[in-house]
C-alpha cells in the first residue's frame, strides 16, 4: 500500500488514510513523502499494532526533524513508538535529512529494547548525504550492540567521528546479525593516534566475528579531519613556526598512513570472506557477550596503546543500576537464555557506571587538559579491566551437559574480582557483585558439579 500524508493533511483525511492502514491487507506500508506531526506519528503505530499484517514500514524523504526551533521533533516520536513496536519486521528512513540528539538517543533506546525489527535501512543519498551528524550513528550502533533480533543493518553515507570504537563493539558483542553495510562511510575529526587504534580494534573484531555472514563499506571507509600526531619536542623543532611545520609534515605523511589502515582492513575483510567460503556459519555459537573483549571494550578505558578513549555518548544512571540489579533478583524466574544475558547486562551497565562516576577519575578531561593522575587511570582500568574479564568468561549456554564446569568457573572468577574491586569499585556495586556470588552458588551448588552430584536447584 502506498499513500502520503501531507503536510496541510486535514483531520478527516488524515482519519480515512488510518482506516486505509487498519484494513489493508498489504505486508508493506510505503509513506515516503509524508510530513509528520509526533501526533500523527503515535496514531500511525497504534494502527500498525492493529494490523499486523504489515510488516515492512518505508519513509522515505519524509521531514522527521524540526525544521526550526519548537517544532515538533517527530523522528524522536518515531524511535520512541519503534522501542514497544511489536508488529514491523522491517524499517526504511533512508533520505530524511538529519536526526536531532534526542532522537537520536531515542533510536539507541529503540534498537536496545525491541525484539521484533529484522532489517533496517538509514542514511542519506543525493543533495542529503553526509547531512546526518556523526552522533547519530554513534547512538544506534551502540544499541544495536546491545539488540538481539536485528538480522540487516544497512546505513549509507554515514559519518563516525572519535567515538568510531562502537563499531568495534557492534561487531564484538552483537552475535544475532547477520548483515552489516556501511556503503560509504565517512570517518572524520578522529586523533591520528586514537584512529590507529580504532582501526586495530575493528580488524581484530572483523577477523574474531562468527556469526556475520556480510560486512561491506568498511574496507572502503574514507578518513577526513584527521588530528596529526603531537609534535614531539625536540632541538630542531623550536617554537610555533618549528611545530606549525612538523604538523604539516604530519598532515603530508597521513595519506600513506591511511593506505595502511586501508590495506590493515582490506585484509581483514579477505580473511572474513575466505572464513564464510570455508564454513557454514553457527547461528547461536556463543552468548553475545562471552567473548574475550581484550581492548575492545565499550567502558571507554586506555586500550592496549595506552590512548585513551572518547567519552562514551549514553551516561548510565543510578536508576539504570537499579533496573538491572532488579533483573538479577528474578534469576529463579528466568529461562536458561535469559539467565546469562540478564547478568551480562548487569556487568556491563555496572562496569559502565563505575567508570563513568567522578570516583574513578578524569579520564577524558586529563586528555582535553593536558592533566594527569596516575591514581585516577589506575583505578579506571583496573575497574574496566576486571569488568571485561567478567564479561569474557560468562557461560555462553547452559544447555551443555558440563555446563556446571562453566558456572563454577565464572564463580570463582567473581570472587577473584570482588578482592580486586574492594578499594576501586563503590560500594553498591561490590554488595551487588557480591550477592550475584552469592546467588548463583545457592542457584547452581557451587562446587558440587566437581564431586559429580549436579546442582543443588537446577533450571
Amino acid at each position: 500500500m502506498k499513500t502520503q500524508i501531507g503536510k496541510n493533511s486535514t483531520p478527516s483525511e488524515f482519519a480515512a488514510i488510518c482506516l486505509q492502514i487498519r484494513d489493508t491487507q498489504d505486508a508493506e506500508l510505503d509513506l515516503s513523502g509524508s510530513q509528520f506531526t509526533q501526533a500523527q506519528i503515535k496514531r500511525l503505530f497504534e494502527e500498525l499494532s492493529r494490523n499486523p499484517k504489515i510488516t515492512h514500514l518505508t519513509l522515505h524523504h519524509c521531514q522527521l526533524a524540526p525544521s526550526y526551533l519548537g517544532q515538533e521533533d517527530a523522528g524522536e516520536e518515531l524511535a520512541k513508538q519503534l522501542k514497544t513496536n511489536s508488529t514491523l519486521l522491517a524499517l526504511d528512513i533512508r533520505n530524511n535529512g538529519f536526526f536531532t540528539e534526542e532522537a537520536a538517543k531515542a533510536f539507541f533506546e529503540a534498537f536496545k529494547e525491541n525484539r521484533t525489527l529484522k532489517k533496517f535501512w538509514m542514511g542519506e543519498s543525493g543533495e542529503n548525504a553526509m547531512s546526518m551528524e556523526s552522533y547519530v550513528l554513534d547512538y544506534i550502533l551502540q544499541g544495536l550492540a546491545r539488540n538481539t533480533t536485528l538480522e540487516v543493518f544497512h546505513a549509507e553515507h554515514c559519518s563516525l567521528d572519535e567515538r568510531v570504537n562502537a563499531l568495534s563493539v557492534v561487531l564484538s558483542h552483537n552475535k544475532h546479525l547477520r548483515q552489516l553495510d556501511l556503503p560509504q562511510l565517512t570517518l572524520n575529526s578522529v586523533d591520528a593516534d586514537a584512529l590507529s587504534s580504532a582501526v586495530s580494534n575493528i580488524s581484530k573484531s572483523i577477523l574474531s566475528n562468527t556469526t556475520l555472514q556480510k560486512i561491506t563499506g568498511i574496507a572502503e571507509m574514507v578518513y577526513q579531519d584527521i588530528t596529526p600526531h603531537e609534535p614531539a619536542e625536540s632541538s630542531d623543532v623550536r617554537g610555533a613556526y618549528g611545530v606549525m611545520h612538523q604538523r604539516d609534515a604530519e598532515l603530508a605523511n597521513f595519506k600513506s598512513e591511511t593506505n595502511k589502515y586501508t590495506a590493515t582492513l582490506t585484509a581483514a575483510m579477505e580473511s572474513f570472506a575466505k572464513s564464510r567460503e570455508q564454513k557454514e556459519i553457527h547461528h547461536e555459537e556463543k552468548h553475545p557477550t562471552a567473548h574475550a573483549l581484550g581492548s575492545l571494550s565499550i567502558f571507554s578505558h586506555p586500550a592496549v596503546e595506552n590512548k585513551v578513549q572518547p567519552k562514551p555518548a549514553i551516561k548510565i544512571k543510578k536508576s539504570d543500576l537499579t533496573s538491572a540489579y532488579s533483573k538479577l533478583l528474578q534469576l529463579d524466574k528466568l529461562s536458561k537464555k535469559e539467565v546469562m544475558q540478564v547478568i551480562a547486562d548487569w556487568l556491563l551497565i555496572a562496569g559502565q557506571y563505575e567508570i563513568d562516576k567522578g570516583r574513578v577519575g578524569t579520564g577524558w578531561i586529563a586528555k582535553i587538559t593536558g592533566a594527569t593522575d596516575e591514581k585516577s587511570a589506575k583505578k579506571r582500568n583496573t575497574i574496566a579491566d576486571e569488568f571485561n574479564r567478567l564479561l569474557a568468561t560468562v557461560p555462553a549456554t547452559l544447555d551443555k551437559p558440563d555446563y556446571l564446569a562453566d558456572i563454577n568457573q565464572f564463580i570463582s572468577e567473581l570472587d577473584k574480582s570482588l578482592t580486586t574491586l574492594k578499594g576501586f569499585a563503590g560500594a553498591t556495586v561490590v554488595k551487588e557483585l557480591a550477592n550475584l556470588k552469592q546467588t548463583l552458588e545457592v542457584r547452581f551448588g557451587h562446587g558440587v558439579a566437581k564431586q559429580g552430584m549436579g546442582p543443588s536447584n537446577p533450571i
